[in-house]
């Protein structure tokens, strides 16, 4: 009998063992034990990254569960990331430096794109605009404080223009192809897919003006100083999807475009015409630090901020987690 007994308590207890090891793994594998992180970003061909991360599963490869919001810019994001709208926001370069003199509550944690010849300047033909030289003395929308805002001036610096020398106005990125359909505006300075959008409406009437060369535009993944603190190993999964991504769209070029444009709502030519100007990157420069300044140097001889010092913007770069996953990845010196 004793025997017999301890038989089955042998029998049962391998059984209950064996159910809780086949439960827990099948818990493991409920949405709901994946980590949850909020993630925004603008709706733009730049972020690439973010929008086949998605697409691929690959945040949820990672073990995170990924709610993402969209904006209509990177400054927009930012500013509902300051919120608590989203953990990580996606922000230009430019939407960075000017909050840097605001605030000392948030951290760059990889630079995710470089792009050149992205933003452009669309005008009215019937206002007289047949080259940059005639926007003098038009009425100009851009969005104040961001990456469009810069490439404006640098714009209108290349020829042999100020921007006193124009009607500056500041607008919201949605609001700009409507305004210029309807004669309310000029001309505008943006980037896509606003551009098509004004120049489906304007057709014939619409004159675009895009140069290389004058604003290397970086975007970056940026967070809370309280959540790179305390959500080091989100970080990371973010960045392992984000890595993946980014070797997604060295394999599959083309599959990465479409997916893109799926997301936009855009044709693949629109795509097309700036994908070739953007280099997709999960990483952290020593020339992040010098063009992050330069910008500086612009807003605050621009007198767009009250400041007149310069942050220290290695205070404002977090390394460890890109470097432990892709220490190649990174080249600063701190």
């Amino acid at each position: 009998m004793k025997r017999s007994a301890a038989a089955f308590i042998l029998l049962f207890s391998i059984a209950a063992i064996s159910f809780c090891v086949s439960s827990c793994k099948n818990q493991e594998k409920l949405p709901g034990s994946h980590e949850k992180v909020r993630i925004g970003y603008s709706f733009e061909p730049s972020n690439a990254l973010y929008i086949i991360a998605e697409a691929k599963g690959f945040f949820s490869h990672e073990g995170l569960t990924a709610e993402i919001k969209t904006y209509p810019s990177g400054k927009l994001a930012m500013e509902g990331m300051f919120r608590g709208e989203v953990d990580l926001s996606m922000s230009a370069d430019t939407p960075i430096v000017f909050n840097s003199f605001e605030r000392r509550d948030f951290s760059i944690i990889a630079s995710t794109a470089v792009i050149d010849r992205y933003h452009k300047i669309i005008a009215r033909k019937d206002k007289g605009i047949l080259k940059p030289e005639d926007l003098r003395n038009k009425r100009i929308a851009t969005q104040k404080a961001s990456a469009v805002h810069y490439y404006l001036y640098a714009f209108l610096q290349s020829h042999g223009l100020a921007v006193k020398d124009v009607s500056l106005i500041f607008k919201q990125p949605d609001d700009l192809p409507d305004l210029l359909s309807k004669g309310l505006i000029d001309a505008f300075s943006m980037r896509e897919p606003f551009i098509s959008k004004a120049e489906n409406l304007l057709g014939s009437n619409a004159i675009v003006f895009a140069e290389s060369g004058l604003y290397l535009r970086t975007d970056y993944l940026t967070a809370k100083t309280d959540f790179v603190n305390s959500k080091s190993r989100a970080i990371k999964k973010v960045l392992m999807s984000l890595i993946r991504a980014e070797e997604f769209i060295k394999k599959y070029p083309e599959q990465a475009i479409k997916l893109v444009c799926e997301k936009l709502g855009v044709r693949e030519t629109e795509i097309k015409d700036v994908w070739k100007d953007m280099i997709f990157e999960v990483s952290l420069d020593q020339a992040d630090v010098i063009a992050l300044e330069g910008i500086a140097r612009w807003a605050i001889q621009s007198k767009l901020t009250e400041k007149t010092e310069m942050p220290n913007y290695l205070d404002f770069i977090y390394t460890d987690a890109l470097k432990a996953i892709k220490p190649e990845a990174v080249t600063i010196i701190k």
